[in-house]
């Protein structure tokens, strides 16, 4: 009887420590995409021109203009509501810079050239 009980509490125990190293590395890459992210929206900078894509842990995805950068958070435009929404860094799952204004800049290019080939093949 006693070994059962023996037995059962060290596998307990082992059981408790691989869990808590699994916690750890978990909590060590939380910690390099906080960094990340502070990089990330860093290197964008503030103004209507930092154009970014947030994508929470929650699954929302929120797409705007960088407003304020600290050390704890920073906030952003929402495109859609047009409202200001601060976003503590550890909330955010991924940030990379929106290229939106270069995708409209190459369906215009696009478009003058295509008009442009017309109108060299009517002459």
């Amino acid at each position: 009887m006693l070994k059962k009980h023996l037995s059962f509490v060290l596998v307990i125990l082992i059981l408790n420590l691989s869990l808590a190293s699994m916690a750890l590395a978990n909590n060590d890459s939380k910690r390099q995409t906080v960094e990340q992210i502070k990089a990330t929206v860093s290197k964008i900078g503030i103004g209507s021109n930092s154009r970014i894509e947030i994508k929470l842990y929650d699954g929302t995805k929120i797409k705007g203009y960088v407003t304020e950068i600290t050390d704890d958070d920073f906030s952003v435009m929402n495109e859609k509501t047009k409202s200001v929404v601060k976003i503590p860094y550890p909330q955010a799952q991924q940030a990379k810079k929106s290229h939106k204004g270069l995708a409209i800049a190459g369906i215009v290019i696009g478009v003058v050239v295509i008009i442009a080939i017309v109108v060299a093949g009517r002459n």
